[in-house]
């Protein structure tokens, strides 16, 4: 059963540092849909069981028959922090497989932040590489998940030890891509400053200056989750420090700090030490964590022993029903055990809203970069387009705010799936007034009467459940609408707005400049009436809509800080734009894809 309704969402939409826009990037077959299933499921929208097949976010019939994820999707996701603390999550499936990296890109272009999926077992891939790349030249923060780490488990065989080892390369690995793009960046940056006369020192003295201290994913800093998504089971590694704090008498700070790297426990004093490498000794990692996961596979999957689980119920406190104690398949068993201790979704949630920034907390950077051309610079823009900077860092929904969306995507719909057109619920009072027509009707034909001109209507289902839907209009079912994939920057955007269209090519100068003349943008005018030059169209604003994976749901103003749909803009986007109450607002600049196709064909 759903935890919130559709009031709770839109009124945290109000709340902008409550808000995180986020998106799953990954290899091919790494597990992005699984742990967005596992996401969804922590909302009552499908069934934690279901997580992993369903596939929920892959919404097209060619997804499920592939299983694959083609196209970007996303959907609101409610979150409790605590006792007190509400967040929304626009959470953002995008695909892995090279041939829709111009999905990814319209999915990174909305986030502030990524979740970077990384199979343990096939460690770093070229698509991993890509989504680490995409997410610096947007200039989102990453949070690392290592998955998978039952097959080092099950299939691999390590032990413990060995499966550390692994996990400290695979993490290296991801370090070094990092290191190879932070590099790349500097170097850059340095090549553009005036040069001295001492090459080595103009060489090297961007690296130093640069600041990479929250640059690198290292468990210690809460920036890493372990998990398999499969089995519904992650952690950090404070999780494991709040559990092991007060047994060896240190603090959770001290503890999360040393959990991960050369540190060991030592067997006479009972004090974490360093130097766990030098001394051949078994990392605080092993010993505390990895173990107890391996001790967890080893009793319920392979031996299958109910005395250890039953045993392992009880010291954990952990909730398992008495037909999942009764399962004979291991794996079932597993699931329900591992998603009540180490539960995924509250790890990965739980990460996103304190690693992650909200909408306010956009740099001024990315402003710069959003609103630039490539090979412009702020500058060069005019000053009514630079007083815009300040909308977008202020992240505000005053009436006074102008308006920014930025549309990623347009994407096609069937008309009969819109929120508007969808069977809807009678409600109490519909119920009892057909209940009662159909009464005197029922009445009326065994009396023998005649009610009306008109032959007797019939009702089908005579009004017991409330679900019987009202007759919408007749549509034709292969009629598509296509809908706006788009996030509002600044102000609020609401139902009956007009905004104008600016359409990638737009120079906010030239159209200043014939504003100033006295030319007025024409409300009539469409896409394909615009003339040579001409790169502006205006439009008012009719539906708006919430994304809820498969489904949509009506909205009468959004917020700034927001990713939505917008519906109606057919006639006026053909893939991307800007939507602004400015002229003066430039055109974002242009989607980065990265996979470059080798052969371009035109289709006409």
């Amino acid at each position: 059963m759903r935890q919130f309704d559709l009031e709770k969402l839109s009124d945290l939409q109000n709340r902008p540092k409550n808000i995180r826009n986020i998106c799953i990037m990954a290899h091919v077959d790494h597990g992005k849909t699984t742990l967005a299933d596992s996401l969804v499921a922590s909302n009552g929208i499908i069934s934690q069981k279901m997580a992993g097949k369903l596939r929920y976010m892959d919404s097209r019939k060619d997804e499920q028959e592939r299983g694959i994820t083609m196209k970007s999707s996303s959907i609101a996701l409610y979150y409790k922090k605590g006792d007190s603390e509400e967040f929304l999550v626009n959470l953002i499936d995008s695909p892995g497989h090279v041939d829709f990296s111009s999905e990814v890109c319209t999915a990174v272009r909305l986030c502030d932040g990524a979740i970077v999926v990384v199979d343990v077992v096939e460690g770093v891939c070229p698509q991993t590489q890509v989504a680490l790349k995409q997410a610096w030249l947007e200039n989102i923060r990453p949070v690392l998940l290592l998955n998978k780490i039952d097959r080092l488990i099950l299939e691999m065989k390590l032990s413990p030890l060995d499966a550390y080892v692994h996990l400290t390369q695979v993490l290296e690995q991801v370090n070094a891509v990092t290191a190879s793009l932070f590099t790349t960046d500097v170097l850059s940056r340095s090549d553009l400053l005036p040069s001295s006369g001492d090459t080595l020192q103009d060489w090297s003295a961007g690296l130093e200056n640069a600041d990479d201290s929250q640059l690198y994913f290292s468990p210690d800093q809460g920036n890493v989750v372990f998990a398999s998504a499969a089995d519904g089971w992650g952690f950090c590694v404070k999780d494991f420090a709040i559990l092991y704090a007060s047994k060896l008498g240190v603090t959770e700070e001290e503890l999360t700090r040393t959990l991960w790297g050369d540190y060991y426990l030592h067997s006479k004093t009972r004090q974490v030490t360093k130097g766990a490498q030098e001394k051949a000794k078994k990392p605080l990692f092993v010993q505390l964590v990895l173990e107890n996961i391996w001790a967890v596979y080893e009793n319920i999957v392979v031996r299958k022993d109910k005395e250890k689980l039953a045993k392992m119920v009880e010291s954990l406190n952990v909730k398992m029903t008495a037909r999942d104690l009764r399962h004979t398949d291991g794996k079932v068993q597993l699931q329900a055990f591992c998603s009540q201790w180490l539960p995924l979704a509250t790890t990965v949630l739980d990460m996103v809203c304190a690693k992650l920034p909200s909408p306010c907390d956009i740099a001024a950077e990315k402003v710069e970069r959003l609103m630039c051309a490539p090979g412009e610079s702020w500058d060069s823009l005019p000053p009514e387009s630079q007083v815009l900077k300040e909308a977008f860092l202020a992240c505000s929904s005053n009436p006074e705010a102008p308006i920014i969306v930025f549309i990623s995507k347009m994407f096609p719909l069937e008309r009969k799936c819109l929120p508007q057109n969808r069977p809807r619920v009678l409600t109490t009072e519909e119920i009892a007034q057909r209940r009662e027509q159909a009464r005197l009707r029922h009445a009326s034909q065994i009396a023998g009467l005649v009610v009306g001109d008109g032959p007797p209507q019939t009702v089908e289902g005579g009004g017991g459940d409330g679900e019987r839907p009202a007759s919408p209009p007749r549509l034709l079912e292969d009629e598509d609408v296509f809908i706006a994939f788009a996030r509002v920057f600044s102000g609020r955007l609401r139902k009956g707005a007009s905004v104008y269209v600016l359409g990638p090519k737009h120079d906010p100068a030239i159209a200043l400049q014939k504003m100033k003349q006295g030319e007025e943008i024409d409300p009539n005018v469409t896409l394909k009436d615009l003339k040579a030059g001409q790169h502006v169209t205006r439009v008012t604003i009719n539906e708006l809509y919430l994304m809820m994976g498969r489904e949509l749901e009506t909205l009468q103003d959004v917020p700034a800080g927001n990713v939505l749909g917008i519906g109606g803009l057919e006639e006026h986007v053909l893939k991307t734009a800007t939507l602004s109450t400015e002229l003066a607002c430039p055109a974002f600049r242009e989607l980065q894809v990265l996979a470059v196709p080798i052969l371009r064909v035109a289709v006409e």
